[in-house]
């Protein structure tokens, strides 16, 4: 029995932990523990971040919809209510002045009769080419669409330095019902008319002009009086100058010598565009090309004047 019970105490003894490994064990525990816990920080931390940026490109990808929606738009108004020959675009301007010089408008154009031989401003008025004001029933100022408070769609960033208030583009916001996430949806937009401003790269040829240019030059275009707007007094450019080269108003700051254009674009452009439509009775304008190709005009012309047109109002002493 003694033998019995030092061997099993010996045994014991043997597999009992001493105090340093209890000791290592406590410190690899709490190593794991704060390894473990950092890891767990990390992936919330990156979780959080994924799902910002988540966010973040959800609410990207919404205002990019809403603007191409807004984009659609003002080309379909643009269809509706300038696409038929019979419409004029001009600046607000020329029915109240305290339209903004960017607004542009647009009118029914027809022919001038014995009961109305001019133009009814108010009645002939078919909209604003901006948001908000498609279906404005008159140019007078209480029909204005509220720019003031609108969304700033060109401002100091694309007009420079220096430019008026007046220039900026603002036009009136549209809200979208929420999204199935609440999230709110704006658009705005504005038509530029670029084809009542001035081209500002048309350039003279300097030089005496021979017979054969001399009578090419009638049948172009007159030249812009560009030097009576404020900023461009000095204007005499003619051909081989760099203004011939312009491509966009703000390539004007990389020519040494140009004054800045950009805060003059409700005035002038480089993309001045017009079509030879009959805004009056509709089509195109005639073309005069082939009855002046001839050695002589046809039988049927002989007896005309050039520009007879028995619709038009004449008075009686200057017909």
């Amino acid at each position: 029995m003694n033998v019995i019970s030092k061997a099993r105490k010996r045994h014991l003894n043997q597999s009992a932990p001493s105090a340093g490994q209890h000791g290592f064990a406590l410190v690899i525990s709490l190593t794991l523990m704060v390894l473990l816990t950092v890891l767990a920080i990390g992936l919330l931390t990156l979780s959080t971040i994924s799902l910002r940026a988540s966010s973040q490109g959800e609410a990207m990808a919404i205002a990019r919809r809403n603007a191409r929606l807004g984009l659609i738009l003002a080309i379909g108004q643009l269809q509706k209510s300038a696409g038929p020959d019979q419409r004029i675009t001009a600046p607000a301007r020329i029915a109240e002045d305290s339209a903004p010089a960017w607004l542009g408008g647009v009118w029914s154009g027809k022919l001038a009769t014995a009961s109305e031989p001019s133009a009814d401003k108010d009645a002939d008025f078919r909209g604003y080419l901006v948001s908000g004001g498609e279906n404005r029933p008159s140019p007078q100022p209480s029909d204005l669409p509220d720019l003031s408070s609108g969304t700033l769609l060109v401002g100091e960033g694309s007009l420079g330095e220096g430019a008026k208030p007046d220039g900026f583009v603002r036009a009136p916001k549209v809200n979208l019902s929420a999204s199935a996430k609440g999230v709110d949806g704006r658009f705005g937009w504005g038509v530029l008319d670029e084809g009542t401003k001035a081209k500002v790269d048309l350039v003279r040829k300097p030089g005496n002009f021979g017979a054969a240019t001399r009578q090419a030059a009638m049948g172009s275009p007159a030249r812009f009086g560009l030097e009576s707007i404020d900023g461009l007094a000095a204007y005499d450019w003619f051909e081989g100058s760099d203004q011939a080269r312009l491509i966009t108003l703000p390539t004007s700051r990389l020519m040494a010598g140009m004054p800045s254009l950009p805060p003059l674009q409700q005035d002038i452009t480089t993309v001045h565009r017009g079509l030879i439509t009959d805004s009056a009775r509709g089509g195109l304008r005639e073309d005069l090309s082939l009855l002046f190709a001839g050695t002589a005009l046809p039988s049927a012309y002989s007896s005309k004047r050039l520009y007879d047109d028995p619709t038009v109002l004449t008075e009686a002493s200057n017909p």
